[in-house]
């Protein structure tokens, strides 16, 4: 069966590796939609959905298509990837000596001789902050790390200096819940 992750993420692809040796990435060319009835846990599950299956309907054949969506939640408002140098620092002010909740959803789509299940959920994580200084942020938005991650920061990277705690699964912080992932695939029999 062709694996296939829905996302250009080079740290969901490193991740995905640690259950199927060979897979290939094909990224969601959809559009998020975001229904903000939703709550932030069910937003995430909605998004890896839409990312799964536009790239399933993008392909053919018996296959497992993973979908993954992450992201940071303070106080009801959900930070997103920056747009900009200013945003990643207001995100990253505003997240300094706090306590915020990563969510990250996951998707799973398989077909197998015409038959198509699909089962998706959510992770649940509490991240801890150091509070920050500005030229550590500023340092950090320099690197260039930050642009590309949801809240602004990357917690296996160097940024992971300023993690005091964390209650919940590592690796979904990170992109991809890795343990999830392996039981969702053994519920679908792809493992």
């Amino acid at each position: 069966m062709k694996v296939i992750l829905a996302s250009k993420s080079p740290r969901r692809k490193e991740l995905l590796q640690t259950i199927f040796k060979d897979f290939e990435c094909i990224p969601s060319q959809k559009e998020e939609k975001i229904d903000k009835k939703l709550n932030y846990k069910k937003m995430a599950e909605k998004l890896s959905e839409q990312k799964a299956e536009d790239v399933f309907l993008q392909t053919t054949g018996d296959r497992l298509v993973v979908g993954s969506d992450t992201m940071v939640v303070l106080n009801k408002k959900i930070y997103g990837k920056p747009k900009d140098e200013a945003d990643a620092y207001k995100m990253l002010k505003s997240l300094s000596g706090k306590t915020h909740i990563v969510v990250t959803g996951i998707c799973l789509i398989k077909e197998e001789n015409g038959i198509s299940q699909k089962i998706c959920t959510n992770v649940v994580s509490k991240v801890t902050f150091e509070k920050l200084t500005d030229e550590e942020i500023n340092s950090y938005i320099s690197s260039g790390e930050p642009m590309d991650k949801a809240g602004s920061y990357g917690i296996q990277g160097t940024f992971r200096k300023h993690i005091k705690n964390i209650n919940g699964d590592f690796f979904a912080v990170m992109g991809l819940p890795v343990n999830k992932t392996y039981e969702l695939c053994k519920k679908l029999n792809v493992i």
